[in-house]
């Protein structure tokens, strides 16, 4: 079990129970308390609040192409699929990753990205996600959320136990959501502080963490289905994206 003493983590709050003993929605819905604009925060903007019924492919290049709206690139021969069958919480549709049988780990099954015109130096991003409640055993987590800077990017890690990795050492512990079930992430980074925090569920699992932003302003986004582990998956999986949402301080 990772800690949670240190490095400004916080362990599971009780205050909201779902399946299994997991962090779960607050009653009502999930619903982006933390964004600033929800907030009013001043100097906010909202850039995106987007679901995930449909996308635009750029093949190649696709941190330099489209601007200011959600892009999948299909260099490699990845694809996704809108898959209208998993009770997202827009009640439409979501963006299937599928990682079938035979999958090596430490590759990718496919990426959509988002490219600022205008870099802001903060940043907001709130996605409903979904893993699937079949893993491989050889799957240790996905790499499903990379904020991208002027050189190099911080990737936010999922794990089957329910627990997070943000920068390669900012663990949380396990239990913030269940497999098989939808939950909210909100993500805020800022490049002027070098911090980031991060909800599930509304739950605060990571407050003010120190990371390291090679620049002074963000570049893009990419939702990405990275797989890390050992070998070639055994068993099929997914990993579901039903919206994003985005705000920025420029």
């Amino acid at each position: 079990m990772r800690p949670y003493a240190g490095r400004g983590l916080v362990a599971p709050g009780a205050l909201f129970t779902g399946p299994h003993g997991a962090a779960g929605p607050p009653a009502g819905g999930l619903s982006f308390l933390h964004d600033p604009v929800v907030l009013g925060t001043p100097g906010w903007s909202l850039a995106s609040d987007f679901n995930c019924t449909t996308y635009v492919t750029a093949s190649g290049n696709p941190s330099g192409s489209y601007h200011d709206t959600w892009q999948f690139d299909d260099e490699y021969g990845d694809s996704i699929t809108i898959d209208n069958g998993q009770g997202a919480p827009t009640g439409l549709g979501a963006w299937k990753y599928h990682a079938p049988v035979g999958s090596p780990t430490g590759s990718g099954v496919g990426s959509v990205f988002y490219n600022f015109t205008t870099k802001p130096q903060k940043l907001y991003w709130g996605a409903d996600y979904k893993m699937d409640a079949t893993q491989p055993p050889e799957l240790d987590e996905w790499h499903a959320m990379y904020v991208h800077f002027t050189s190099g990017d911080i990737v936010l890690d999922f794990y089957p136990d329910g627990s997070f990795e943000l920068f390669s050492d900012l663990y949380t512990g396990p239990g913030y959501f269940s497999l098989g079930a939808w939950f909210q992430i909100e993500l805020l980074c800022d490049c002027t502080t070098q911090k980031c925090s991060l909800w599930c569920n509304n739950v605060l699992a990571i407050n003010n963490g120190s990371v390291t932003f090679n620049g002074s302003t963000f570049s893009h986004l990419e939702a990405a289905s990275t797989l890390h582990g050992s070998g070639n998956t055994s068993v099929a999986t997914n990993l579901w994206l039903a919206r994003n949402r985005v705000s920025v301080y420029n």
